[in-house]
């Protein structure tokens, strides 16, 4: 795309009242008459990477039995000792401690007969101390790990939202100076403003329970890696330039 096509693009300065009546003659010109001048509309946006510092694990365990009330009893005793373990040393470490998803469904061969039950529970632990999440979840008894997901915690998105914010804001009302100076006038006025943000990190990292049971199984801290997210903040607005 040509620096023209991208002028163009990137900004929207609104015809003089005569002009635009000119142009479109079956609007009536008093309405012509009370259209804004010189307004100009463009965006400005600042983003950064930062470190992720919330890390949320999904334990599961998975059962197999004839009938579905045998299936949900294994998993209840299961899913109760798991807490058992966990809500003391959750507590101690300030980590987020919950039940997650929990179903049984009929199992069925090769031929689509139901021969049997299926079950699985999950238990999440959630939080900033990556070493106590790591340390507590290898030795959760029964369940090993099958899914990790890497956040920002609020604490840390704010703030970073925030000193993004301020950037984007800045660079809006250096555009804005430019812009004005570039169309040949002295000074602007603020019309519209929006502000938006956005956050997007690296995606989930989903792991199969099998290649995680032996860490599970003997105790040893599940082995995690934190990512990197990107705030970004858009201002996008108008603004009218003035003589």
């Amino acid at each position: 795309m040509t620096f023209s096509r991208r002028l163009v693009c990137a900004l929207m300065v609104t015809l003089s009242p005569a002009a635009w009546a000119s142009e479109h003659s079956s609007v009536p010109a008093e309405a012509a008459a009370r259209a804004p001048e010189r307004v100009v509309g463009f965006s400005a946006s600042a983003s950064l990477d930062v470190l992720q510092d919330w890390v949320s694990l999904s334990l599961a365990h998975q059962v197999e039995a004839a009938d579905a009330a045998a299936v949900q009893r294994q998993l209840k005793q299961v899913l109760a000792t798991a807490l058992d373990r966990t809500r003391a040393p959750a507590a101690a470490s300030q980590l987020e401690l919950s039940t997650g998803a929990m179903q049984v469904s009929p199992r069925y061969d090769q031929s689509g007969r139901m021969n049997g039950w299926t079950g699985r529970a999950e238990l999440i632990l959630a939080g900033r101390d990556l070493a106590a999440v790591s340390e507590l979840a290898g030795k959760v008894p029964g369940m090993t790990v099958a899914q990790v997901r890497w956040s920002l915690s609020p604490a840390l998105r704010q703030q970073t939202a925030e000193q993004v914010q301020a950037q984007a804001v800045q660079r809006f009302r250096a555009k804005a100076r430019a812009l004005t100076e570039q169309f040949g006038f002295k000074d602007y006025s603020l019309r519209e403003v929006q502000v938006s943000e956005d956050g997007a990190g690296r995606p989930v990292q989903a792991l199969m329970a099998r290649s995680m049971s032996a860490s599970a199984a003997d105790g040893a801290a599940v082995p995690l890696e934190a990512g990197r997210s990107t705030v970004s903040v858009s201002v996008t607005g108008t603004v009218q330039l003035r003589p």
